[in-house]
């Protein structure tokens, strides 16, 4: 996969060394790296529903084409994997991106919080303990959204590259079906 795999196994007490002011820093921008991440996940699902939107209307246009019974059969043979191949891309990227995923969540669970070395810390301010391990959750979250943005964003420029490819198979298969009538 990708270095954030390293990344994540950072100890749980990693930030118990850090004043107020850095760790209240750091909360802010886990908080800001969070949000950012979630809306680039969003965005990319949104122009990807968007692309199955205008799939499925080029697909409609297809069908009206291959069902009208006055064309020639080369014509009615490009329309069939004019329509095959963008329904498989609309079936991939319905699949592979639409579809919901497990997504981290911003917000970290009591048992995460009040792990074995917030127990065994006996800092006299527990409460700066908790944050700091809220931090750490923080960290972890941010590498498992970015590593979903880039796995969301690699399905939509595959689609894209066979949506892409497809045009030029259809093209060949008029250009040859009309030199081998």
């Amino acid at each position: 996969m990708s270095d954030s795999t390293s990344e994540n196994s950072f100890p749980d007490d990693y930030f118990t060394d850090i004043n107020d002011e850095i760790l209240s820093y750091l909360e802010q921008q886990a908080h800001g790296a969070i949000l950012e991440s979630k809306e680039a996940i969003s965005k990319v699902r949104d122009k990807g529903s968007k692309l199955v939107d205008i799939l499925i209307v080029g697909i409609g246009a297809g069908l009206v084409f291959l069902l009208n019974g006055s064309q020639p059969d080369n014509f009615r043979i490009a329309s069939c994997i004019f329509v095959l191949s963008w329904s498989g891309i609309t079936a991939y990227i319905a699949h592979n991106l639409i579809k919901t995923k497990t997504k981290a969540s911003a917000f970290n669970s009591p048992k995460a919080l009040y792990s074995q070395s917030f127990k065994n810390n006996q800092a006299p301010n527990k409460v700066k303990i908790m944050r700091q391990l809220e931090l750490h959750n923080m960290s972890l979250t941010i590498d498992e959204l970015n590593d979903l943005n880039k796995e969301v964003a690699e399905y939509l420029n595959k689609a894209i590259t066979a949506i892409a490819l497809s045009g030029p198979l259809v093209i060949v298969t008029l250009i040859g079906s009309i030199l081998l009538t």
